[in-house]
């Protein structure tokens, strides 16, 4: 976050450590004029610049379109007022200069003052760059946080692919060995039901401003749920095979073509489930 440090030299404390005694009995307006800037740069509530770390690119463009218009209304105009400190610091700098019997140290504050008091004013009127360079950073950021985050939907797309063509397989060759080899080990499936839960807890979760809108329903509980046993890379797919063939009088055989028809009608689903990964991966 961008702040403006405000000099020891532009509070009255300080003034009235080195104004001369001439400044003790005469009002300069000094130590009123600085005891009013102080107050107004106490005020300035720096948080509002504060850029914080979004979901969504929209969310973080109306952040720095806040901090922007905080700026314009509650520090933007202190610049004025910095800058009628510095002329009337540099009017007495003048003043006690042709006063023999004042000390030079006097004229010295009074020049202290101003230098400061247009450096402040300079940092304020600059101040929005500041800020555009901190929403360009915070942009930046975001994108390669994005970046990272996307990176395992290159790799669940392909596993999709590779499990679009193993329900083919199974489809025209619906075998005991085909159906196992596709749901053990690190299988597509299993790759399919990962990135379900991926983009239920990583990407609606954590950046539901920029995922939301290609999809917003809940992965876990529309896509998973048919796919999750042939992901889950069960060991004992055998038994499973033969304990259900079993229980419904039915040959392995039958069973295994019941797994490669119920396979077959979620296609479209895996593809529409795939189409958001693709949209997904062109956000950036």
């Amino acid at each position: 976050m961008p702040q403006i440090n405000y000099s020891v030299t532009l509070t009255q404390k300080d003034w009235d450590k080195r104004k001369p005694t001439l400044a003790k009995v005469k009002s300069t307006g000094i130590g009123a004029a600085l005891k009013a800037l102080e107050k107004m740069h106490a005020s300035v509530p720096w948080k509002e610049f504060d850029l914080k770390e979004p979901s969504s690119f929209e969310e973080l463009d109306k952040e720095f379109a806040e901090a922007m218009k905080a700026y314009d209304s509650k520090l933007k105009p202190i610049a004025g007022h910095a800058k009628s400190v510095a002329a009337l610091a540099t009017r007495w700098e003048g003043n006690f200069a042709k006063e023999k019997l004042i000390p030079k140290a006097a004229s010295k504050a009074c020049a202290a003052i101003a230098d400061a008091a247009n450096a402040y004013a300079k940092q304020i009127e600059t101040f929005d760059d500041a800020l555009k360079k901190d929403y360009e950073k915070a942009r930046k950021d975001f994108e390669n946080k994005l970046k990272a985050v996307l990176k395992p939907l290159e790799a669940a797309v392909k596993k999709i692919d590779a499990l679009l063509k193993d329900i083919s397989t199974l489809k025209s060759k619906p075998t005991k060995a085909n159906l196992i080899s596709m749901a053990t080990g690190d299988s597509p499936a299993r790759g399919y039901c990962t990135a379900c839960k991926y983009w239920d807890q990583v990407l609606a979760a954590k950046y539901g401003g920029v995922f939301k809108s290609i999809y917003g329903g809940q992965a876990m509980k529309e896509f998973f749920p048919p796919l999750k046993d042939y992901g889950a890379n069960y060991s004992d797919w055998e038994d499973r095979i033969a304990k259900y063939a079993a229980q419904k009088k039915l040959t392995e055989d039958k069973v295994v073509a019941l797994h490669a028809a119920h396979l077959s009608k979620q296609v479209g689903n895996i593809k529409t489930f795939q189409g958001y990964l693709v949209k997904a991966l062109s956000v950036i």
